[in-house]
């Protein structure tokens, strides 16, 4: 429906957006027939159950929101104000997930949502609860642009100043070992983006508010503070099957040989690779679902399928390093879909952001409004 929408209202402009985005268009284009062969081929020949076929194949589909938003946000005001909505909605889910880990309670009921208390094992904090909501593409986004603001002293900075908190509060409380590494060296590359000054700048800055940080937890919250360093560590007590790096072990063993036996398509879309070790209603999807985004790209469509996944993304980094302007001030919108794209491609090494429907849409929607919009542009044209 929405496609339809924006086909009607933006009738005459069509042609400029096919032309603006032609190679991504053109290689999204044989991602998603790539991905319709596949669910053919799993569907009819392999005979894989119908509706995992199809819940797999509309995750790939979701990337079809990429020609709505271009066709949405053709020109730098509409862009601006789309942007101005993905920050609202990105503040709306950090919200959401501060909420759920303070009451210990869901309120977000998305199949991407939960809230959960980590064991000691997994380094759980007896006083925080893990907090997961959909969008976390988004959350970076508005975590890296607003970090740019700051090192920048653009625009308001205690507004930004507020989106940085709240961005890194909702991160924190993800209790993602993994995005919290990714985040905090990039991190580190968006403030070396702006130049050495502001990389000093980041480094010292970060280094002060992190020591007077350690010391009051230290003083105030010891438990909050040991359970970070715990968290951080925890991988080395982890390798059993019941644990999260055992069973990615676990996942990774059953999926090598068949990803070998049918290297160049893989096993078709829906399909399954793995017996169950427990309950359904625990993991009803645990036979078919690997966390690995790229040996799940290779699993389910093959080489194949996983050289035509990279190299549509190549075409979508390419948006946004296109003539370096992803280094000038107004074109910060650039730089920070830049940084969750590398984020992206990072965390598929640990969970699967190539088959993650809210991933997909969250990228289709950044990569044209990044694309157009002009973070202060009004500012730079009054003076």
């Amino acid at each position: 429906g929405f496609l339809g929408l924006m086909f009607l209202v933006r009738l005459p402009e069509i042609p400029k957006i096919a032309a603006r985005y032609r190679s991504q268009l053109l290689w999204m284009g044989a991602l998603v027939l790539c991905a319709l062969l596949s669910a053919a081929y799993g569907h009819f020949y392999q005979r894989h159950f119908t509706a995992y076929v199809y819940s797999e194949t509309a995750i790939i589909l979701h990337w079809l929101m990429f020609l709505g938003v271009a066709l949405l946000a053709h020109n730098e005001e509409t862009a601006e104000k789309v942007l101005q909505a993905i920050i609202g909605l990105a503040m709306v889910l950090c919200l959401v997930a501060l909420a759920q880990s303070f009451f210990a309670l869901r309120l977000n009921f998305s199949g991407e949502s939960r809230v959960e208390i980590l064991d000691e094992a997994s380094g759980g904090i007896s006083a925080i609860k893990r907090s997961l909501v959909p969008g976390v593409p988004l959350v970076l986004f508005c975590y890296f642009l607003s970090l740019q603001a700051l090192l920048r002293g653009s625009g308001r900075r205690w507004a930004w100043g507020l989106v940085w908190l709240i961005t890194s509060l909702a991160l924190f409380v993800s209790f993602g070992r993994a995005l919290w590494v990714v985040t905090a060296l990039l991190s580190l590359v968006a403030a070396a983006m702006l130049g050495r000054r502001a990389l000093l700048h980041f480094a010292l800055t970060g280094g002060i508010v992190g020591g007077i940080v350690v010391a009051v937890l230290a003083v105030f919250q010891p438990d909050v503070l040991t359970g970070i360093v715990n968290r951080m560590t925890s991988l080395r007590n982890e390798g059993g099957a019941s644990t999260s790096f055992g069973w990615r072990l676990t996942e990774n063993y059953f999926a090598m040989p068949k990803i070998l036996s049918n290297l160049w398509i893989g096993l078709g879309l829906g399909a399954e690779y793995k017996p169950r070790f427990v309950e359904l209603r625990y993991f009803s999807e645990q036979t078919r679902y690997i966390h690995n985004g790229y040996l799940y790209v290779l699993l389910k469509m093959g080489l194949i399928g996983l050289v035509l996944y990279l190299m549509f993304y190549w075409t979508l980094l390419r948006t946004c390093l296109a003539n370096r302007l992803f280094l000038q001030e107004e074109h910060a919108p650039k730089a920070a879909t830049l940084l969750v794209l590398v984020a992206v491609l990072l965390l598929n090494f640990t969970q699967p952001e190539f088959f993650a429907s809210v991933t997909i849409t969250a990228m289709a929607t950044l990569i044209p409004v990044a694309h157009q919009a002009r973070l202060w542009r009004r500012k730079h044209v009054v003076s």
